[in-house]
């Protein structure tokens, strides 16, 4: 059809259509202005006697003259011998359209029926009702004004609404007692239904209802309409007035019932109960977009917050992950949220009440309130475990919460086994742990000389290994209250690391630990992090934990350089100071920043009796990167260098 001339008026457009036609807009060639045609359709086209009906219904309608009446320009019929009738063409939607689409207010709703009212009025006046008054039925033009339609037209049908395929509750719904039961009817038959309409206005559900034309007419005939919550009493009784069921407690007149509407319709009606087409709702991309920037903006802050406060009060390293992971739950909810309340914004107020579950509970300020419940939760599951765990409460208790060890009670560390091919890798990862455990504050460590003293008071050859039983039996005669033992075992092109503490009074293992190297590379990162995890247990501050340097930065990130030293210090134990000083010239041939490796070389200068000027350039190089020594070395630095 688009394209097409009919008489002189060609189709643009296709507006719509119904059980009763088509509507199309159209260029009026004569006139040279948009008109809208609706065409009778071609099953009623052929019944004379319905042609007939619709040629006077026409004459009817065309014949009223009121602002709230559809115009009727002329009726005519196609070559094909289809009738058609010219009405006006107005730029807005149908009260159905609005009623579904948007929430109407009590002032827009009273509006729209009072204009409605108006308009029947002028036709009741002239003898005409319309017996088919619904939203379908009501246009609202861009400016707000009611325009009725489809005078008479509609009742052609055989049918309602309800039993065309593919519609929905139509006529049915809005029909008088005395219509339903088919008993004639006068004008204030017209006016239950707009009582009808403006009782869906208000509480976005239709007084009647039912699944079928027969259970909508029990409902019409036999039950009352549930309140309208949130109106005045006055309004309700205006509503109540037009639908009763005896028709001479109705309003008498259509004018009667606008009059009484007059107080509560405002000027709002003409702003906002339609919208024109450019002014309908947005789409909700843009709302999502802010939705997501709001929650990112705020997770972001939050999580801030919660990482310095995880660093500067020593919170257990799970804490932050514990956050990221309710900002990964909570965005998904939130945006659901956000998408539920765009959806209901469409809802007309029945629509909604008949939401359950979550589309009707959760908002997007739910969510929003969901995640603070959580965050909330998370904050008194770390203070409960915080405070667990200074308690020294079952399993949350450190070593020294718990009574097991206490504050600078004295460690052995044992020579880690070696299960590696590297018969030297041993000794070095032993060495690199005793010097990363040594940052601890919360334990002391024997150290070297300490412990050779004791193995040669023991008649035990100081170059002994220190095994795990050596190191008990050392434990034991010292006073110390625990060793450390470990083994590094080769995986692949990597490593595993175990450390383990172990009681000095009865042998008892008091805590076990595993880290993976991926090459030689990583292993003192994998020592940084076993070390790190020994000293939580025994019961260290994290902050002091988090605070102290990595084995790269007091030691040498050289894995070589690091074994080396390890060797040279191993060999200058055993009284050979000019080895273990060649050694020491390799290891900083290798590292030139490594500042212990300085401090060895200056004491080996002076075991050997070297120059004082070779000795005190070691010490002052040593002094200049005290910066790079665990703070016992760097003591000791700082005291030689005075």
């Amino acid at each position: 059809m688009i394209g097409k001339k009919v008489e002189h008026y060609e189709i643009v457009e296709r507006l719509g259509s119904g059980g009763m036609g088509v509507v199309y807009k159209a260029m009026d060639l004569k006139l040279d202005r948009i008109v809208a045609l609706k065409f009778l359709p071609l099953a009623l086209n052929s019944d004379p006697t319905v042609k007939e009906r619709f040629i006077q219904e026409a004459k009817a309608a065309s014949s009223l003259d009121d602002p709230h009446i559809c115009t009727i320009h002329d009726i005519g019929e196609s070559d094909e011998g289809q009738l058609f009738i010219v009405m006006a063409f107005y730029d807005g939607d149908t009260l159905k359209r609005l009623i579904d689409d948007t929430t109407i207010g009590m002032a827009e709703a009273c509006g729209i029926a009072r204009q409605m009212a108006l308009g029947l009025g002028a036709a009741h006046d002239a003898g005409i009702v319309h017996r088919d008054v619904k939203p379908a039925n009501v246009m609202v033009t861009s400016k707000g004004q009611v325009k009725l339609l489809d005078f008479g037209v509609a009742k052609l049908g055989e049918s309602s609404d309800l039993t065309r395929a593919g519609s929905t509750i139509g006529t049915a719904a809005y029909m008088s007692p005395e219509q339903a039961r088919g008993d004639a009817v006068d004008t204030r038959s017209d006016i239950w239904s707009i009582g009808a309409v403006l009782y869906e206005m208000l509480a976005g559900a239709r007084p009647f209802s039912g699944g079928y034309d027969a259970a909508i007419t029990y409902s019409i005939l036999n039950e009352e309409p549930a309140p309208i919550p949130g109106i005045p009493d006055a309004v309700a009784s205006i509503v109540s007035r037009a639908l009763s069921k005896d028709v001479d407690e109705r309003y008498r007149s259509a004018i009667e019932m606008a009059n009484d509407l007059a107080e509560f319709s405002g000027d709002l009606v003409l702003q906002t109960a339609t919208r024109p087409a450019t002014d309908r709702p947005r789409s909700a991309a843009p709302a999502m977009q802010g939705v997501v920037l709001r929650f990112c903006i705020g997770a972001a802050v939050v999580l801030g917050v919660l990482y310095a406060a995880m660093i500067g009060f020593g919170l257990p390293d799970w804490v932050f992950p514990a956050g990221v992971l309710l900002a990964l739950i909570g965005l998904p909810i939130v945006l659901y949220g956000a998408s539920l309340d765009r959806k209901r914004e469409a809802l007309n107020t029945g629509e909604r009440q008949k939401l359950t579950g979550l589309k009707a509970w959760l908002t997007t300020r739910r969510a929003y309130q969901g995640g603070l419940l959580a965050g909330t939760g998370l904050i008194v599951m770390v203070l409960g475990f915080v405070g667990l765990r200074t308690a020294g409460v079952g399993p949350f208790a450190t070593l020294i919460s718990g009574g097991t060890l206490s504050e600078q009670d004295l460690l052995i560390v044992a020579d880690f086994e070696n299960q590696t091919p590297d018969p030297t890798l041993g000794l070095t990862v032993t060495e690199a742990f005793r010097i990363d455990l040594s940052q601890s504050t919360a334990i002391r460590l024997m150290d070297r000389s300490a412990i050779q003293s004791a193995l040669q008071r023991m008649e035990v050859n100081p170059d002994t290994a220190l095994t795990p039983s050596i190191a008990l039996e050392l434990a034991e005669r010292e006073g110390a209250k625990g060793i450390i033992e470990g083994d590094i075992n080769a995986a692949g092109a990597g490593f595993i690391l175990n450390a383990r503490i172990v009681s000095g009074v009865d042998g008892s293992q008091l805590a076990a630990y595993r880290e993976n190297a991926r090459s030689d590379e990583d292993i003192l990162d994998a020592i940084d992090r076993l070390s790190a995890k020994l000293r939580e247990e025994i019961g260290e501050s994290l902050v002091n934990i988090r605070s102290g340097e990595g084995l790269s930065h007091v030691t040498t990130s050289n894995t070589e350089a690091l074994r080396l030293f390890t060797e040279a210090d191993k060999v200058a134990s055993s009284g050979r100071f000019e080895e273990a000083l060649g050694l020491i010239r390799r290891v900083i041939a290798m590292d030139s920043n490594f500042a212990m490796a300085y401090r060895k070389k200056a004491v080996l200068h002076g075991n050997i009796g070297d120059r004082a000027d070779s000795s005190e350039a070691a010490i002052k190089k040593a002094y200049e990167l005290r910066d790079k020594l665990p703070l016992r070395e760097r003591l000791l630095a700082e005291a030689y260098y005075a």
